[in-house]
């Protein structure tokens, strides 16, 4: 009845199955920074479907199993490394038992150097994401102003030390290359 990665909906939060066993199923919130996979009865499950208060839902996170991130990029590198160091706790069917769980993380953090926090945090999003690879890739989407331009209302960089004042303040490259224009203008007239 139930399938490894389907999302369910109950009343407001997202649940993400991770495992299915014969009378229980591990899942996870998947809007949760500190969520870990719990244990939860089927009949608990079915008598949520019963009483209307469990659906299942669409996955938030459908597209990211489609993304082919480019040969040797920055993503591609982090989601490989990223994944090579959770890769121990992942396949750890028990990891929903925390002495198991913290047992592995350990090993893991002395062997990778990374800490406890990046551990947990990869792995978090690896099960809220749909369990693939790819769902530790940079949120690099997230980043930036798209389309919008950088005003500074400030001096920028470090301040200054020796000498008062306000420093440049850079509104645009259009005003650089106004002025440059009109050197050039100037000199071949």
């Amino acid at each position: 009845m139930f399938q490894i990665n389907e999302v369910l909906q109950y009343e407001q939060t997202l649940y993400r199955i991770l495992i299915v066993f014969d009378y229980y199923v591990l899942w996870i919130k998947v809007h949760d920074d500190k969520a870990f996979p719990e244990l939860v009865e089927i009949t608990e499950l079915e008598q949520g479907f019963q009483d209307k208060v469990l659906k299942r839902a669409a996955d938030p996170y459908s597209d990211i199993a489609t993304v082919i991130p480019e040969a040797g990029s920055t993503a591609q590198l982090k989601r490989d490394a990223n994944y090579a160091a959770i890769k121990p706790l992942v396949e750890l069917e028990n990891c929903y038992e925390p002495k198991a769980r913290g047992k592995v993380v350990n090993q893991i953090v002395a062997e990778t150097g990374k800490t406890k926090q990046s551990i947990y945090r990869f792995a978090r999003r690896y099960w809220q994401r749909g369990q693939t690879p790819n769902a530790l890739l940079p949120d690099y989407k997230n980043s930036g102003a798209k389309g919008q331009k950088r005003r500074a209302t400030t001096k920028l960089g470090r301040p200054r030390k020796y000498m008062p004042g306000t420093g440049a303040l850079r509104h645009s490259s259009t005003d650089t290359h106004d002025y440059l224009l009109k050197m050039v203008m100037a000199v071949s007239t």
